[in-house]
């Protein structure tokens, strides 16, 4: 077995060639030798049966002399694997060396497993990319500015909400905008401040609309902030949105100012006593 001779009064029999095999006995012709199928190989000469290409590997078709390793990125976690049957890693998950079984240690949360493309140091907000198979743990990249991911062994990174915002690189969650800010798009790597004369309490404010105008009375000469100052003691103010103490001003010339109007504006009235009180 494993050899054959087509020839009369030979003293010897010649033996199939590697990535052939042949298990019948007195065999009269090459023909005997039988390829070896996909997903198998033969590795010497005269071999009586083809050997099943371990994990790992595979053949790339019929008498095949040896398996080759499966890629890196890739996996075979079954015998008799043929030229297409190894298998991608799953995205969040990568297998670093040729030969792999199967693809493991899925990707820490805040990165995802995807190939390396050229990126600045500090990117600009984007959409996820589509995942792609990873070849090692180095190429589980952190999640870009402004996007997250809290679950390990993702393929994608997903943006930040409305309201929400992510600074850094490898973030496993987005931060709510503090009051006095807010986040309008999605996937914001800062949140926006509100003006100054304005002011919100709101936390993960995601409009503009929640900062609001300081009341006469109060103003407010700095941005993102969370409250309005009041005037000092003796003085008050009749502007909405005041962005300097400049706009408060002595209860009597207030007071004066007030008389002069035709109709009492009752809130304009209630601000200035409320401030001049403390007087």
């Amino acid at each position: 077995m494993g050899t054959y001779q087509d020839k009369q009064g030979a003293s010897f029999c010649k033996p199939c060639l590697p990535g052939t095999a042949s298990n019948y006995t007195a065999a009269t012709a090459s023909f005997f030798c039988q390829p070896c199928p996909v997903g198998s190989y033969a590795e010497e000469r005269g071999s009586l049966a083809c050997k099943v290409c371990p994990l790992g590997m595979f053949s790339p078709g019929k008498r095949a002399s040896h398996c080759q390793a499966c890629p890196p990125g890739s996996h075979w976690d079954g015998h008799g694997a043929a030229a297409t049957s190894c298998k991608l890693c799953a995205p969040g998950s990568y297998s670093e060396h040729a030969g792999a079984g199967a693809c493991s240690k899925p990707a820490e949360r805040g990165t995802t497993a995807t190939d390396p493309v050229p990126r600045p140091a500090r990117p600009a907000p984007r959409a996820p990319s589509p995942p792609t198979t990873a070849r090692s743990a180095a190429l589980c990249e952190p999640c870009h500015a402004g996007t997250h991911q809290e679950l390990p062994g993702s393929g994608s990174c997903k943006e930040c909400p409305v309201g929400r915002y992510a600074e850094h690189e490898g973030s496993m969650l987005c931060h709510p905008c503090p009051s006095g800010t807010y986040a309008s798009t999605p996937g914001s790597i800062a949140c926006r401040p509100c003006q100054r004369g304005t002011h919100s309490t709101a936390v993960a404010a995601d409009t503009p609309l929640l900062c609001t105008d300081c009341v006469p009375g109060t103003y407010q000469d700095q941005i993102g902030m969370p409250y309005c100052t009041a005037c000092p003691a003796g003085t008050g103010s009749l502007d909405f949105g005041a962005t300097s103490r400049t706009a408060c001003r002595p209860c009597s010339e207030l007071d004066a100012e007030l008389s002069m109007h035709s109709v009492l504006d009752e809130e304009l009235q209630h601000a200035v006593t409320q401030s001049c009180r403390r007087s």
